[in-house]
C-alpha cells in the first residue's frame, strides 16, 4: 500500500478506536463497582488520545464516506512509520469491534442487545461495538487482560515518537488523569497505580490532600495551628503593601530569610464580614497546607512554604516562604549589602535588562511557566491575579565576599538566571469548586493586574455581580493571563508600556489590541510557533466559542514551545 493510501487508512481508523474506548469507559457502574480498573483503562485511553495529537491526527478531516488529509500531512511520515501504524490500528480495531471475543475471552457481557441499531447492519458487521449495546463487566480478570493487549498497543505506537515528546505525552497523561479524578477514592487508586517514578503519586497525593481540606474543613484546617508564626518572630527588612522581605527568628535565635505575601481582608465586624473573614482565614491556612506539603509536583516552581502570619493590627494575613535555599545568603548581613533585595519580578527583570536575552532562555522560561500553570490546574487550584509580578528570579551564587559571580549567557545584568524561575502571588487562589466564589479582591490589586486579567471576568468581578448567577472563574481565564506574561517575554517588553488609558473603560478594546497589533510581532521575534502558542492562550474562550474552532490542547500548547525550544 502506498503511504498516501496508508495515511487515509491510518486517518480513518483512528476515530473507530477512539469511539471504542469510550465504550468500554461508559459501561454501566464501571466507575464505581471496579475503580482500579477504571482508571487503567483511563490511562490508556489518555495515552492514546495523547498519541494522536502528537501526530495531529485529529486535525485530518474525515467524512461519512472518505478522509481526506492536508497535503504538508504526506509528507510528514516515512512509509514504515506508515506501516507500523497502520498495523497496529487494524489489530486494535479487531479487538475493540468483536463482540464474540469480547464476551468469550475478556470478560464483557451485552446488557441490551435490543439496543443494538439494527439499521446499521447493512453497513458493518454484527461483531461491532459500534452498533449501540450497554455493556458490563462479567469476568474482572478477563477483562484486566483487555487492558494489557491495549497497552501492548500504545507501547508499539510510542515507538513513533522521539524522546522529547514521550515525555510530554507522559506528563500531559499524568496531569490528565488527575485532572479527571474528581474523588478522593479515585486519587488513591490513581496514587497506587504508579510503581515507578512516583511522579503521578505526588500529583494524585497532592490533589487528595486538596480535595480532604475542601471537604472537612473546618477540621483538618484546625490541626494546622502549628503553621501560624507569631509576629513578633519576624523582622521586617524590606517593605511594600503586597509584599515584604523579612527575617524570621525562629525559636532557637536562628535566621532565616523569607519573602512574605499578605492577603488583606475587611476589618468591619457585621456578620457578613466576620463570615468573609473566616472564609479567608480557612483559605490561607489551606493554602499553607498545601504549600507546605511534601506531595507538591516538582513542576509546580513554587517556593518552601513554612507557614503564614496574621497581622490584625492591618487586618491581613501573610504568607511566608523561605528565601534561603534559592538565595544562597548565609548571614543578614549580606542580605542587607544588597540593598535588603536578593529577588526580582521578571516585569522588573524586563524593565531594568531591556536587551533581549538570547532566545532559548526565554523560550525556556515560558515552556516552565506553561508546566507550571497546567500542573496547578491539574492538581485541582486555579491561580488568579497572575501577572509578571507573581513570577520572581533570585540572585544567583554570591561569593565570600558577598559579590555577584561573573555574569553568564543564562543571566540578566542584574543577576539572575530568567531559566529559573519561581511563582508568587497564591494570596488570591482557591480551589477549583463550583460552590467556591472569590472573596472580595482588593480594588488595587485589581486595578494593578487588569492588563493580565481577562477582559470578561473583570465584568464579571463588577459591583454589581450577582455571586448566584455569576459563573465564576475559569481555567481559560488563567491561561489568559499566562498569554499574556508570555507575550511580555517574547516581546521583551512589559505590558505597561502598551497600555493606554482609555482601555481602562473598554478592556475587549485592550485585549483586541493584543491579538491584532502585538502578536503578530512575536513571529519574528520567537517564531510562528510561539507566536501560535500565545494567541491560542489569548484566544481559548472565543475559539471554544465560536463554530467551527477549537482552542489548542494543552499537550499542542507543549509540544509546540518544546519543538522551538530544541
Amino acid at each position: 500500500m502506498e503511504p498516501a493510501s496508508l495515511l487515509v487508512s491510518v486517518v480513518a481508523l483512528y476515530p473507530i478506536c477512539i469511539q471504542g474506548y469510550r465504550t468500554f469507559t461508559s459501561i454501566r457502574d464501571f466507575q464505581s463497582t471496579s475503580s482500579a480498573l477504571f482508571w487503567k483503562l483511563k490511562t490508556q485511553e489518555l495515552r492514546f488520545t495523547t498519541w494522536g495529537d502528537a501526530h495531529s491526527f485529529k486535525d485530518a478531516e474525515v467524512t461519512e464516506d472518505y478522509p481526506t488529509v492536508a497535503p504538508a500531512q504526506f509528507q510528514k511520515y516515512s512509509k514504515r512509520v506508515l506501516e507500523l501504524v497502520h498495523g497496529v490500528l487494524v489489530a486494535m480495531q479487531e479487538v475493540m469491534h468483536d463482540v464474540d471475543k469480547l464476551v468469550d475471552r475478556y470478560g464483557l457481557e451485552v446488557l441490551d442487545p435490543i439496543s443494538v441499531d439494527q439499521s446499521a447492519a447493512g453497513k458493518a458487521s454484527q461483531k461491532s461495538i459500534r452498533l449501540r449495546a450497554r455493556w458490563a463487566i462479567r469476568d474482572r480478570k478477563a477483562f484486566e487482560a483487555l487492558i494489557d493487549d491495549l497497552r501492548d498497543f500504545n507501547d508499539a505506537l510510542d515507538a513513533t515518537l522521539t524522546p522529547m515528546v514521550l515525555q510530554l505525552v507522559d506528563f500531559s497523561v499524568r496531569s490528565q488523569l488527575t485532572a479527571s479524578a474528581g474523588r478522593v477514592e479515585d486519587l488513591q487508586t490513581i496514587r497506587a497505580m504508579d510503581n515507578q517514578s512516583g511522579l503521578l503519586r505526588n500529583m494524585a497525593s497532592f490533589k487528595s490532600l486538596n480535595l480532604t481540606l475542601q471537604e472537612q474543613r473546618p477540621t483538618i484546617l484546625t490541626q494546622n495551628a502549628n503553621r501560624e508564626i507569631e509576629l513578633s518572630e519576624v523582622r521586617v527588612i524590606n517593605w511594600d503593601d503586597f509584599s515584604t522581605a523579612a527575617l524570621w527568628h525562629t525559636t532557637w535565635k536562628n535566621s532565616s530569610s523569607v519573602l512574605v505575601e499578605w492577603k488583606y481582608y475587611n476589618p468591619d465586624l457585621t456578620s457578613n464580614s466576620r463570615a468573609n473573614f473566616q472564609l479567608t482565614a480557612d483559605r490561607v491556612r489551606m493554602l499553607v497546607q498545601l504549600l507546605t506539603s511534601e506531595y507538591k509536583p516538582r513542576e509546580f516552581e513554587v517556593l518552601d512554604c513554612i507557614g503564614y502570619i496574621h497581622d490584625g493590627h492591618r487586618s491581613r494575613f501573610g504568607i511566608v516562604y523561605r528565601l534561603y535555599d534559592w538565595t544562597q545568603v548565609n548571614s543578614p548581613g549580606r542580605l542587607e549589602i544588597f540593598g535588603s533585595k536578593v529577588w526580582f519580578t521578571l516585569s522588573e527583570v524586563i524593565r531594568e535588562n531591556p536587551k533581549m536575552p538570547v532566545l532559548g532562555h526565554r523560550l525556556q522560561l515560558a515552556l516552565t511557566l506553561l508546566k507550571s500553570m497546567i500542573q496547578l490546574h491539574a492538581t485541582g487550584w486555579y491561580h488568579k491575579g497572575y501577572d509578571s509580578e507573581k513570577v520572581v528570579f533570585f540572585l544567583r551564587n554570591m561569593s565570600s565576599g558577598g559579590q555577584e559571580s561573573s555574569p553568564t549567557q543564562s543571566a540578566s545584568s542584574i543577576g539572575v538566571d530568567i531559566r529559573r524561575p519561581k511563582l508568587i502571588g497564591f494570596d488570591y487562589s482557591r480551589p477549583i469548586q463550583r460552590s467556591e466564589f472569590s472573596e472580595f479582591t482588593d480594588q488595587f490589586l485589581l486595578n494593578h493586574s487588569e492588563k493580565h486579567t481577562h477582559p470578561d471576568y473583570l465584568a464579571l468581578s463588577g459591583e454589581e455581580s450577582d455571586a448566584k448567577s455569576n459563573p465564576g472563574y475559569r481555567a481559560e481565564y488563567d491561561m489568559y493571563s499566562l498569554g499574556c506574561v508570555l507575550l511580555e517575554i517574547g516581546l521583551w517588553r512589559p505590558l505597561s508600556v502598551l497600555w493606554k488609558p482609555e482601555y481602562k473603560t473598554d478592556l475587549a478594546a485592550w485585549k483586541d489590541r493584543l491579538c491584532r497589533k502585538f502578536v503578530p510581532d512575536l513571529g519574528g521575534r520567537c517564531g510562528e510557533r510561539y507566536q501560535l502558542v500565545v494567541h491560542s492562550l489569548l484566544t481559548q474562550i472565543d475559539a471554544a466559542t465560536s463554530p467551527g474552532t477549537a482552542p489548542l490542547s494543552n499537550f499542542e500548547l507543549l509540544q509546540l514551545m518544546e519543538e522551538i525550544h530544541t
